[in-house]
């Protein structure tokens, strides 16, 4: 009475209240409002209430609780004459808008560690716009927009929300997120040179992304694991996931230092450890407070540091990790440090060697080492292995493993980059992209790219590959062109051996052992340890009992556009005569057709196709068939009415059997 009715006398307000309870048992009915002595109990017997709900969901499930708050409790309503009322009310509109706040806030994080930054950004939007002036909703959009490669857009929320304080609190920013709006001044000043190359793809991965986002941040921390390693086969994004998890530890405010190992680094003492002191180690703040001898070393790597302190020639690889360890540790002191070396497969023993010796005299630091190498390779130096070896037992750490990319991967990226497109659209180009490109990344990116600047407006990028054909339509023409540089400094890094046994499988189209054995004159023990060779260059998987290149579009662009027109028609003349041998093999057969369809129009080859069909339909595979019969129009001669009339029989024969099956 004395919450809702202030004003009136007691007798007054205690009918006001009756009045009240009368009417709303009327409405809400005589069960819903129980009196209990000098209290009346509101029941909750199959009753919802959001505040109630969103509480309760607060704890347990972010996602949903989210879901309720659609706006603020009581958002527009009070009672002007009873302010004991609109104090409560008000006073729970904040408690129940800072927890919702506090859910956006740690959606996004989770949403920016996973790999998401646009989710994020979204997240950090809402949650602005509830608190104007909290530094952690614009910290996070600011991360957010700078880690999706929009740096002129955090800027911009950040000078927005300066704006609002000063008007509205008289004062600056917080320091750290000016601090953070310097690093992405710098981050927007590094990529003006880049504006003219395509923009970077969503980051869309596996879990195993996710989990090293999160262990980097751990490590940033100090907090969690000191080394990471990534593991993948060429291709599946070992370097962009190093990328990112650099441009976050740069934003974090880390000292960042890189290094990219190449092949004719291995034999370059100490090339890996120069790389890391130029490219950001030698300038990180805190070595200033490093012993003179540590810097002294250092400036044996690091010229410019020459300038400061004298260079000090290390006695052996223990001199040189005992100075890492104090330099990485007095510049730990002032600001994380994270140290990327990609290949490090490809590195130097000897600055591998000395990287695993800092790592194990390190104490608890906010240090951490991320390296990438190609999984299953026979060729680690025994340095990286004996330092891969201590990772997550003497120097705490953590492995991950990029897989090829799932079919929700695949259609969560073609709707990323060719976006408002119908659902079924997007479907058959992501299952066409699975067969093309066997999950890889590397191999996606490339053919999305491809087509869409091979065709003239972004609706007809859908219209590959056609309705009904989706796994046999060829590639469109630009394709194999810019896929090639690609392809050909994969097959540039195999020797002769494993390079023609290659050419010959995707000439040929098939990488049989037998096959290959008689189109490139190896013997067949030749011809098995340069598949494994070829194997373990993720270039052929072994699946089953048979050999098939890793991504079919792989395969396309070294027979299109990496082997000459002689190169070509030589191992195709082999691979028929040796396929010619195998009487009855439906398989061998319509392969045969296939290659001899390539020569041009012939009669000959289509009644091989021909042939072929009718023996692909008499087994039942509809598959084999329809190959054979996009073999025989290909080699119909124009106006030759004998060729017509065969491929016109297939063609009917086929759609028999499909009508059959369905």
């Amino acid at each position: 009475m004395g919450l809702l009715w202030p004003e009136k006398t007691q007798e007054a307000a205690r009918h006001s209240l009756s009045e009240a309870l009368r009417r709303l048992r009327g409405s809400l009915g005589s069960d819903r409002l129980r009196a209990d002595g000098d209290a009346v109990l509101l029941s909750d017997i199959d009753m919802s209430v959001d505040a109630l709900h969103f509480e309760r969901l607060a704890a347990a499930d972010a996602d949903g609780a989210l879901a309720l708050y659609r706006g603020d409790f009581l958002d527009g309503f009070a009672l002007g004459d009873a302010e004991p009322f609109d104090e409560w009310a008000g006073g729970l509109r904040r408690r129940l808008r800072q927890r919702a706040v506090e859910l956006l806030i740690t959606s996004g994080e989770q949403a920016l560690a996973r790999g998401a930054p646009a989710a994020a950004a979204d997240l950090a939007l809402r949650a602005t716009q509830m608190d104007s002036l909290g530094a952690a909703p614009i910290g996070l959009l600011m991360r957010a927009r700078g880690v999706g490669g929009d740096a002129a857009a955090a800027l911009a929320a950040f000078h927005a929300y300066a704006r609002r304080v000063e008007a509205e609190l008289g004062e600056a920013p917080d320091r750290g997120l000016a601090a953070l709006a310097g690093r992405l001044r710098q981050q927007g000043a590094s990529t003006t040179a880049e504006i003219a190359a395509p923009p970077e793809p969503p980051f869309i991965g596996s879990s195993a992304a996710a989990t090293a986002f999160r262990a980097a941040a751990d490590a940033l921390r100090g907090a969690g694991p000191e080394a990471l390693v990534v593991m993948g086969a060429p291709g599946m994004g070992r370097s962009r996931l190093l990328g990112e998890i650099r441009k976050r530890a740069a934003l974090a405010g880390a000292s960042v230092a890189t290094a990219r190992a190449l092949r004719s680094d291995q034999d370059a003492g100490w090339s890996t450890l120069r790389q890391l002191m130029r490219s950001g180690l030698a300038g990180a703040p805190g070595i200033v407070a490093a012993h003179p001898e540590t810097v002294g070393v250092a400036a044996y790597f690091a010229p410019e540091l020459a300038e400061r302190v004298a260079p000090v020639a290390p006695r052996d690889v223990g001199h040189v990790a005992g100075a890492l360890a104090a330099l990485i540790a007095a510049a730990s002191d002032e600001a994380p440090v994270a140290i990327f070396v990609d290949d490090a497969d490809l590195a130097d023993g000897a600055s591998l060697e000395a990287l695993h010796g800092a790592l194990r005299i390190l104490g608890p630091s906010r240090v951490a080492v991320f390296l990438s190498l190609a999984a299953d390779t026979d060729t680690i130096p025994r340095e990286l292995l004996a330092l891969s070896a201590d990772i997550g037992g003497a120097i705490p750490g953590a492995f991950v493993r990029l897989t090829p990319l799932e079919s929700a991967d695949l259609h969560e990226l073609v709707s990323a980059l060719v976006p408002g497109e119908k659902r079924e659209d997007v479907d058959r180009l992501s299952r066409r992209l699975a067969m093309e490109t066997g999950g890889s990344p590397f191999w996606t990116i490339t053919l999305l790219r491809a087509l869409q600047a091979s065709q003239r407006m972004r609706s007809e990028l859908l219209a590959w590959p056609p309705h009904s054909r989706t796994f046999e339509a060829p590639l469109p023409p630009g394709v194999p062109s810019s896929a090639r540089l690609a392809a050909a400094s994969r097959l540039a890094l195999l020797a002769p051996r494993e390079r023609a046994v290659v050419l010959a499988a995707a000439v040929s189209g098939s990488p049989d052992p037998a096959l290959l054995a008689a189109v490139t004159g190896q013997s067949p023990s030749e011809i098995d340890g340069a598949l494994a060779e070829l194997e373990r260059a993720s270039l052929l998987a072994f699946t089953s009992d048979r050999y098939a290149f890793t991504a079919p579009l792989l395969a396309t662009v070294i027979r299109t556009a990496c082997v000459t027109s002689g190169e070509r028609e030589r191992i195709r003349a082999r691979a028929i005569v040796a396929l010619d041998v195998e009487d009855g093999n439906i398989e061998s057969a319509v392969l045969a057709a296939e290659l001899m369809a390539e020569r041009g129009p012939s009669i000959e080859t289509v009644r091989r196709a021909e042939s072929a069909g009718r023996a692909a339909l008499r087994g039942a595979s509809g598959r084999a068939a329809a190959r054979a019969l996009r073999a025989a129009e290909q080699a119909c001669p124009e106006g030759d009415e004998q060729s017509a009339a065969l491929v016109d029989g297939l063609r009917q024969d086929l759609a028999a059997l499909g009508r059959s099956a369905g």
